[in-house]
């Protein structure tokens, strides 16, 4: 129904990634070599307006970072860890008016 509309965002999408280089191309990989580049995947969503019309049709590219090696997840969730952590700690200390060092 809205085909046209999701083909062209689509090409919109894949344009602003280009111009901000975001990725590059990689010749082609073997199938016995450890590290695969992660797939893409589609994502379609339409935007309403306040009163229930349709106003875009939008796409978004995503990496499926599911696929992502266990070394680099848990690395990731440790730096999200000491960010919290650290909030936390300053948080405390604002609330009882303490100096931290």
């Amino acid at each position: 129904m809205f085909g046209a509309e999701f083909k062209a965002d689509c090409i919109l999408e894949l344009s602003n990634l280009e111009a901000r280089e975001y990725w590059r191309v990689v010749p082609s990989i073997p199938a016995e070599q450890e590290t695969l580049p992660l797939p893409l995947k589609w994502v379609f969503t339409y935007k309403i307006d306040t009163d229930g019309f349709l106003t875009r049709c939008r796409s978004y590219i995503i990496i499926r970072g599911d696929l992502q090696e266990e070394s680099i997840i848990l690395s990731i969730y440790i730096a999200i860890l000491v960010v919290y952590s650290f909030r936390i700690a300053y948080t405390i200390a604002a609330h009882f008016d303490l100096e931290m060092k």
